[in-house]
């Protein structure tokens, strides 16, 4: 596998403002932010690079159904 080949997902319990947070930490440990918190069909979420490339994709499964 290639370096930045990987999104790695990662569920957090606490909806949004979970998320939010997250997010926050992400921008302090200086990492790059591709995709700002946003609302998708499975939840809200967001998504950053990390230094070798791959990414993290954060979020908060929805509450309704899809």
């Amino acid at each position: 596998m290639r370096p930045g080949a990987c999104e790695f997902a990662l569920s957090l319990v606490g909806g949004p403002a979970a998320v939010d947070a997250a997010a926050a930490r992400a921008v302090d440990a200086q990492l790059t932010i591709l995709q700002q918190p946003t609302e998708m069909d499975f939840g809200y979420t967001f998504l950053a690079a990390l230094d070798d490339g791959n990414r993290i994709r954060v979020f908060a499964r929805s509450e309704r159904p899809a």
